[in-house]
């Protein structure tokens, strides 16, 4: 720990010592907007929050004072004072930032007699200078070659949550669909069973007033048959006993007014007619009853037309169930079809994903194979460059053979030169191999990438196909359960039809067997009467005609007699 405070004290003095040193300078630039960015820089500085607390923040902050006084003493600021500074963290110094550091810090050349600078000095300052030039563009190649790595990986990783991302929703979204259709699937089996709960009463309550109509129209018909039979029996024995009491009228009559015979035949003919118009009468009154069991008949077929139309709103109600579960199914399709058109969409969009990942794949290939060939591209013009100057030291070998203290340091140079060179050399060769590792590793990790995904998506296929079949096999269940109800109703409600029609024409033949029997039993009475007033007719005409003749004959002998008796 005492080490590291006197570390940090050292820095701190350091830094101190910079700022003292940086005040007349800074007071000295003519610049306005420069001289307010680097009192911004100094304040930045200043601030240990954004330069760090550490040992490597310290000397990064000196690093960046000794720099800013460096360029101060010069007059003239560069890259990164020109521009204000950054929020945040303090950046690290790169390392070709270093090459102000070697320039001399006087801010004014001072004037000098000129010297003659040896040859050798020149050529080594010239190595110097491409050497540095060289790190500076190798810094720079592998700055651009880690930004260009970051780059693809922030961009794949971005990518890959994205997919992430869209894959979850679609899970969700496939989820929700999955239990919306689950829930319409149940509504429809209880709207189904309470459809058949419902029709189901709606059978047994018609059986039911179906059995009571039928039971008191048979009751009605069979009271209104004794009615109608009680009423013919007492007619006819009212008929009998006028009947009865006719002829006895008619008998005495003819008993007693035997002798004024031609008005009582008037008379007779009379009572003979007035019987005929109230035979008549009551043939009419027949005639209206027969009319009346006519006008029953006609209202036993208008309740028969109002059963009908009761079932013909029964029917209408089943067709208008059977219409609804159709579009029910037809909603069912629709959505079935829906759901298959959405996966049809995230297959497409997930094709057209692997096809973006792969088009961008192959792009970061060519970019990475670019970036080695401009990096070989760079080496060959170096080679080229050494070879110059090894052409130009050859040339300069041949020249100066007299001085062989020269030749000597010429030939260290040379050596050193081929030994820098194989260094190269073997830096180019491993950071060529870490390219091509780094793009295979990158390769690798895309490859697991897109099978990790592919093998997701086939397990979200296989799920979701899976739950498809459960629906679609629940589905059919409900339709098989659907159309065994349709069934039964409709067996139901044939039954339920030809037990009406059954019924009906048992009521029908009954009625009309009824109505058969009363018009039998009135032409038999009918005809009985006719019969027994006929042969009555007949007798008394008969008796009439006898006693006629025998008066005759009495008055004919009367006659006779009371002629014999004149002569």
């Amino acid at each position: 720990m005492s080490q590291q405070d006197d570390t940090w004290e050292n820095l701190d003095s350091q830094f101190d010592h910079h700022l003292v040193d940086m005040k007349p300078h800074f007071l000295k630039v003519p610049n306005r907007s420069e001289r307010q960015q680097c009192a911004l820089w100094i304040k930045k500085l200043c601030d240990p929050v954004a330069c760090g607390s550490g040992v490597t923040g310290r000397k990064n902050r000196n690093m960046y004072a000794w720099l800013l006084l460096h360029m101060l003493r010069r007059g003239v600021l560069e890259a990164p004072f020109t521009h204000k500074p950054e929020a945040g963290l303090l950046k690290t110094l790169p390392t070709y930032m270093s090459i102000y550091f070697d320039e001399p810090l006087h801010s004014r050349p001072v004037e000098k007699e000129p010297c003659a600078v040896p040859e050798w000095v020149c050529g080594e300052l010239q190595d110097s200078l491409l050497e540095v030039r060289h790190q500076e563009e190798k810094l720079q190649l592998q700055q651009r070659h880690d930004s260009d790595v970051q780059k693809i990986l922030d961009r794949k990783n971005a990518e890959m949550n994205e997919v992430k991302s869209a894959f979850r929703k679609k899970q969700l979204e496939s989820d929700e669909i999955i239990r919306k259709l689950e829930k319409k699937v149940q509504s429809l089996v209880r709207e189904s069973q309470v459809i058949r709960e419902n029709k189901e009463k709606q059978i047994s309550e018609l059986k039911k007033l179906l059995e009571q109509s039928a039971d008191s129209q048979r009751n009605e018909s069979e009271k209104k048959l004794h009615a109608a039979m009680v009423e013919m029996e007492q007619e006819k024995s009212e008929l009998q006993k006028k009947h009865t009491e006719n002829i006895q009228g008619l008998l005495e009559d003819t008993n007693q007014r035997l002798a004024k015979m031609e008005a009582e035949y008037t008379t007779q003919a009379q009572t003979m007619d007035h019987v005929v118009r109230e035979l008549e009468t009551r043939v009419k009154q027949l005639s209206t009853e027969v009319e009346n069991g006519s006008a029953l008949r006609k209202r036993l077929t208008q309740e028969k037309s109002e059963l009908e139309i009761q079932i013909a709103g029964l029917d209408a109600e089943l067709q208008e169930d059977s219409r609804r579960i159709v579009l029910l199914q037809h909603e069912k399709e629709q959505l079935s079809k829906q759901h298959e058109e959405t996966l049809h969409r995230l297959q497409v969009k997930h094709e057209a994903d692997l096809s973006l990942c792969q088009k961008e794949h192959t792009l970061s290939a060519a970019k990475a194979s670019e970036a080695v060939e401009d990096l070989e591209r760079t080496v060959a013009q170096l080679r080229q460059c050494l070879q110059d100057r090894e052409l130009q030291k050859k040339q300069q070998l041949q020249d100066q053979e007299n001085r062989f203290q020269n030749e000597l340091l010429k030939l260290q140079h040379e050596q050193e030169k081929t030994y820098l060179l194989h260094q190269h050399n073997t830096e180019k060769d491993s950071l060529t191999q870490d390219h091509k590792l780094e793009l295979q590793s990158l390769d690798k990790e895309s490859r697991a990438s897109m099978i990790q995904h592919e093998a997701q998506i086939q397990k979200w296929k296989k799920s979701n196909e899976q739950r498809v079949l459960e629906l679609e096999l629940q589905l059919q269940a409900a339709r098989e359960e659907l159309l065994q109800a349709h069934g039964q109703r409709k067996q139901q409600l044939v039954e339920i039809g030809l037990l009406r029609e059954e019924e009906r024409q048992r009521t029908a033949q009954e009625q009309e067997a009824a109505l058969g029997r009363l018009r039998s039993e009135m032409e038999r009475a009918r005809h009985d009467l006719e019969r027994t007033h006929a042969a009555e007719r007949e007798l008394a005409l008969e008796k009439a005609n006898s006693r006629l003749m025998k008066m005759e004959k009495e008055y004919n002998q009367r006659l006779a007699k009371s002629a014999q008796v004149n002569h």
